[in-house]
Formats: structure tokens, C-alpha cells, sequence
């Protein structure tokens, strides 16, 4: 029997293999290892009580498994999109949003991906991954060019200290773990373009995973990790830096 991991448990959705681990869980449906040796799970048009119930490829929706979506169908939730799909709410004044593939939308559109109220547009969690940069320009809602930050990890007193590769644009002046204010990275630096390489290839690899798992660990793999560790760096690089000399 193959340990999958030293963390355990490890919960599985239905679908996934559950015979040949070591501390693994059918954690869903009617949680159990079925004589095939997959977890079970409900089939298409069943009923369910969450998505993950539900065998991989469908969400459940109004206590029914159905299919998965495709781009531009109108959505409840990141499942209903799939392993490939983010649920991005663009319109403030209703509260479904529409499937669109990651790394999909280029930079400067017509359109503003985030949604608009009170002057000013709301920033939906992980939407700059559904643009091709891997950033968005919280300011208008597009997906934006990455810009890099010219004196990252340098001294400065403002955010004008720490301007970009666009003179319009300025990084952040934030304090670093020794207390010291250092200018942050921006989108175009090698820390977060490296971070949304990692995500892409996490996302392609865990395609075939269940889509309850959204940016979960997918049986601890290592693509995940790279991802997860490469975008913890990237966020929080001022902390994470000493004092400059």
C-alpha cells in the first residue's frame, strides 16, 4: 500500500483512487471505497448536497449533479467552472458571475473584469489569474501589463520612492520584517511572474481533479507546492527581506 503523504488525512473526492493509499478518506458522498477501489460518489442529475459529492466533471446545483460549465455560462460558484474555470463576478448588481478560463484575458480589454459600486471597483480574490499578465489594475478593473518595481528591496520613506516600469505607477513603500521601509516588488518582477509560471503549471497538472478542490493541495502535489510557496514569497517579499544596506 502507498502512503501518499506524512500529513494525514488525506480526504478524497469521489472519482479518486482510494484502494491503493495509506491513510486516505473517502471524505464525501457516502463515504466509501467502493469494490473498484474508487471513492463513491453521485452520478450525473443524482441528488446531492454540495458539489462534492458529486463525481468529477459535474457541480451540484438546486440538489441535482449536473455537468460542469463552459466559458461565458453564467455561475454560482468557482465548482461550477471546473479544475480550468474561475466564477468572475463582474456586475455588483447581481450575484451570479460568468466562467472564464485562466490566463485567458488580455491586457487593457474593453471591459472591466472586476465589478463597479460606491466609485470604485471591488476586488474579487484571485481574478488577476484569469488575466494573460497574471495582473490586473485594481484601479480601472482590467487586466493590466505587469509592470516591474525599479528600486525593489531599496530604502524609501513614500510610494513615490519605488516607481515602476510605467512613470504613471508606483510600487508600495511597505515596512520590512526588520522594520525598515523597503519598496515592494510589482507584477512584472521575476518573484510574482515566477509565482503565475507555477500556477499555471499546478493547474494544468491537477486538470483532471476534482473541481471542489479549487486551489487545494490535490493530493499534496509537488506542483502545488512550487505554486503555493513561489506566491507566499512574492506577497509578502518586504517581510520577508533584512534591512537593506
Amino acid at each position: 500500500m502507498k502512503k501518499l503523504t506524512d500529513k494525514l488525512p488525506v480526504y478524497l473526492y469521489p472519482g479518486y483512487y482510494c484502494s491503493n493509499y495509506e491513510g486516505a478518506t473517502c471524505a464525501f458522498s457516502d463515504k466509501i471505497c467502493g469494490k473498484d477501489g474508487i471513492c463513491v460518489g453521485v452520478y450525473k442529475y443524482g441528488n446531492c448536497q454540495r458539489s462534492a459529492d458529486c463525481y468529477y466533471g459535474n457541480f451540484c446545483e438546486s440538489g441535482k449533479c449536473v455537468p460542469e460549465l463552459k466559458s461565458s455560462q453564467f455561475c454560482m460558484s468557482h465548482e461550477a467552472c471546473g479544475r480550468q474555470g474561475y466564477c468572475l463576478h463582474s456586475n455588483a448588481d447581481v450575484n451570479f458571475g460568468y466562467c472564464v478560463q485562466y490566463a485567458s484575458i488580455e491586457s487593457n480589454s474593453t471591459y472591466p473584469i472586476l465589478a463597479f459600486k460606491n466609485g470604485q471597483y471591488l476586488y474579487q480574490e484571485n481574478a488577476e489569474k484569469v488575466c494573460k499578465s497574471g495582473w490586473l489594475n485594481k484601479s480601472t478593473g482590467k487586466c493590466a501589463p505587469a509592470l516591474k518595481s525599479k528600486n525593489k528591496g531599496q530604502p524609501c520613506n513614500f510610494d513615490s520612492d519605488c516607481p515602476t516600469s510605467d512613470s504613471s505607477v508606483n510600487a508600495s513603500c511597505k515596512c520590512s520584517f526588520s522594520g525598515a521601509l523597503i519598496c515592494d516588488i510589482s507584477g512584472g518582477d521575476s518573484e510574482w511572474t515566477d509565482a503565475f509560471d507555477k500556477f499555471q503549471a499546478y493547474i494544468e497538472k491537477t486538470k483532471e481533479y476534482h473541481s471542489s478542490e479549487y486551489m487545494g493541495s490535490c493530493m499534496e502535489s509537488q506542483e502545488y507546492r512550487d505554486w503555493f510557496c513561489a506566491e507566499f514569497e512574492a506577497k509578502h517579499f518586504t517581510e520577508l527581506q533584512s534591512k537593506p544596506s
